[in-house]
């Protein structure tokens, strides 16, 4: 068997978990396949029995019997042949469902550093597109292959039963078209793998510019970036071209020996019309069962596309699904924290790459209910230090502790129920306030949305918001300042006991943000808080600053001692604070 066959079976087991719950449905299905082909296949029969036993005979006596059994037969296969479609569309989106959700679970599972590489487009495109590539493949083609492949055997049989001579005709061709199908298979595979690879390009194309339309639009590149997708698609359609190429080559071909196998039957039976064994009814079942030997045939050209985009599909999701980038997986470690400290980094060397390092042995740490700021340019690794913590990313050296517990011990759930960033850009998705607030917590209540909103001065919602109000997509009918208020208030519903301001107040405008000053004040009191930020007067409450320089901690102390020294973090109030 050439290694493609033995990779397509390799593939198509990988499916066998989402397939197993469902396998009622499948099984019914293929019950009911030899009844249909049954009442399919006694139709010609009919037909013979027809003209040779009363059309022929000249004796119409009975034939009322013979067309009642021929209808019977016909409404007998189209009823079986619903209830056989119906249960394979059952079984098809079922699994097709397990599949897409399970994706969709994988995907969100993944590590942050796993996104990073992987653009959305792309990850958009395998729970989409390439699944219902798949689901062609489950509703309906799994089973009608083995529908005709019932078919094909119970004609061979047939036809042999009648006339050998005339069926060796048939059969002498198969190997033919066997040897084209396998020529062409190959061909077809990697077609469509430059299809979903070219569709994958499109969609990530697509999704990126879209969400970027403001700025496509200030720096008036409408026409460059549709010129760019239209390239793009234009790379897309050549590759479908190139499978619809095969795909009508290879049904042409297969309609042509259909023709011609025809023909030659009805040659033959002219030369052998006076042997006894030959008769018309017999030439015209024969004529009736070499074209439904050849319908299948010929849908195999269809279905052999389908199944080939499919496969390609399949290929594709179980490659995603084989990625296992854990988001903060558990790993035991016998390392002891040095300090007492509630937070504890121990020197923290970390790069997102592997290579070029952001951070470079940092070690600190934070007493509980400390405030501490953190001040850097601009990539000094600030952020990078609060991702490490939030176990977005994993350092290479060095560790991190909490409660004199090892990060790498604790759950992700429990990390997080400690730890809440306040980001500087909040996004908001498609719904309510209500939901973008609470996020997918239904033990949140109203009252206490409200408590929380009006807590963190809020009052800003209280003219034309409400918690029913539509947020539309990344809330663009919010004002910064708002979007900014919601992340405090989705933070502080959660009551964590570690609060990171990465920069909250940056997008604040100054009247916001001395609304707001106040509600931050309570916002931080009785907490353990790390404060990144360029404003002044946030980095005045903080007992400690720690001053940030080419992946290293430079200065360590409160605002007066570090300005007293007149080094780094002066250099930084004069010419950055405000």
């Amino acid at each position: 068997m050439p290694d493609g066959k033995l990779r397509d079976i390799y593939i198509l087991k990988k499916l066998i978990p989402f397939v197993i719950p469902h396998r009622k449905f499948i099984f019914l299905s293929i019950l009911l396949i030899p009844l249909m082909v049954g009442f399919e296949l006694i139709q010609p029969l009919l037909i013979k029995i027809a003209i040779d036993n009363y059309i022929g005979q000249k004796s119409l006596e009975g034939l009322h019997w013979i067309v009642l059994l021929f209808f019977a037969a016909i409404i007998l296969q189209a009823l079986i042949g619903f209830f056989q479609i119906y249960t394979v569309q059952i079984f098809g989106q079922l699994t097709i469902r397990d599949i897409r959700i399970t994706s969709y679970k994988h995907i969100l599972k993944q590590r942050r550093a796993f996104f990073d590489r992987t653009s959305i487009g792309q990850l958009f495109t395998r729970i989409t597109s390439d699944v219902d590539a798949i689901s062609e493949l489950f509703s309906t083609d799994v089973v009608r292959i083995l529908s005709d492949a019932f078919k094909l055997i119970g004609i061979i049989i047939i036809l042999f039963y009648f006339n050998a001579k005339m069926a060796l005709m048939i059969l002498i061709i198969t190997p033919l078209l066997i040897f084209i199908v396998e020529k062409t298979r190959r061909s077809m595979r990697r077609s469509y793998r430059r299809i979903q690879a070219a569709l994958s390009r499109v969609n990530t194309y697509a999704s990126e510019h879209i969400d970027g339309i403001k700025v496509v639009q200030m720096l008036t590149r409408t026409q460059e970036t549709c010129d760019n997708f239209t390239f793009l698609s234009n790379k897309f359609k050549k590759a479908n071209y190139n499978a619809i190429r095969s795909d009508v080559t290879l049904y042409a071909i297969i309609e042509a020996i259909s023709v011609i196998t025809v023909a030659i039957i009805v040659w033959q039976s002219e030369q052998s019309m006076g042997d006894s064994v030959i008769t018309i009814g017999l030439v015209v079942a024969f004529i009736e069962y070499t074209n439904k030997f050849f319908i299948p045939v010929r849908n195999l050209s269809h279905q052999y596309t389908i199944m080939q985009a499919a496969l390609t599909a399949i290929e594709r999701v179980v490659a995603l699904l084989s990625k296992h980038e854990e988001d903060a997986p558990i790993t035991h470690t016998s390392k002891k924290p040095h300090t007492q400290a509630y937070i504890e980094f121990q020197n923290i060397s970390f790069a997102y790459d592997n290579k070029n390092f952001i951070l470079n042995d940092i070690s600190f740490s934070v007493a509980q209910g400390e405030t501490i700021a953190i001040l850097g340019a601009t990539g000094c690794g600030k952020s990078t230090m609060i991702k490490l913590l939030a176990r977005l990313y994993e350092p290479q050296q060095g560790s991190i502790f909490i409660n004199q517990t090892p990060l790498v011990s604790m759950p992700s759930n429990e990390v997080r129920q400690y730890v809440t960033i306040v980001p500087q850009d909040t996004f908001l998705f498609r719904g309510t306030l209500r939901e973008n607030i609470r996020f997918e917590d239904e033990t949140i209540s109203d009252e206490q949305i409200h408590s929380v909103l009006n807590y963190i001065g809020a009052d800003l919602f209280k003219t034309n918001r409400s918690l029913d109000t539509a947020v539309n997509e990344h809330g663009n009918n919010f004002s910064l300042g708002e979007k900014q208020l919601i992340s405090f208030a989705r933070a502080l519903i959660r009551n964590p006991q570690t609060l990171i301001l990465d920069e909250a107040t940056a997008s604040v405008d100054p009247d916001t943000e001395k609304t707001i000053e106040q509600s931050l004040r309570k916002m931080i009191k009785g907490k353990t808080n790390i404060i990144i930020a360029h404003r002044l007067s946030t980095i005045k409450r903080a007992s400690r600053i720690l001053v940030i320089d080419q992946g290293q901690i430079k200065e360590e102390g409160t605002h007066d001692e570090l300005l007293a020294k007149q080094a780094l973090y002066a250099s930084l109030v004069t010419n950055t604070l405000r």
